[in-house]
């Protein structure tokens, strides 16, 4: 907003920042137990099955959609294990 009128949680005024540089989820293989939680949480329905075979013979969610990615961080917040992280740049990739 050119005149500061949007402000966050702590009542700042906030900035744009270009889409490209939102917080996108990237997915630890090692600690995600393939429940499926964050692809049904996720409101944009970016997130969904790699197809490739890990963690004993699960595949594993990645964001397939990152141009739709609202970086709500509603799939972080939902996994019970805390294998997803928000991270800023321009394409979340698997860990």
């Amino acid at each position: 907003c050119p005149k500061d009128a949007i402000e966050d949680n702590y009542h700042a005024p906030t900035h744009h920042i270009k889409r490209a540089l939102w917080p996108k989820p990237v997915i630890d293989a090692a600690r995600c137990v393939c429940c499926g939680v964050c692809i049904q949480a996720c409101p944009a329905g970016c997130l969904g099955l790699d197809g490739v075979l890990k963690n004993g013979g699960h595949a594993i969610p990645v964001l397939v959609r990152p141009a739709q990615c609202l970086a709500c961080s509603i799939c972080e917040g939902n996994c019970p294990v805390g294998a997803i992280d928000m991270i800023s740049g321009k394409t979340g990739k698997n860990k």
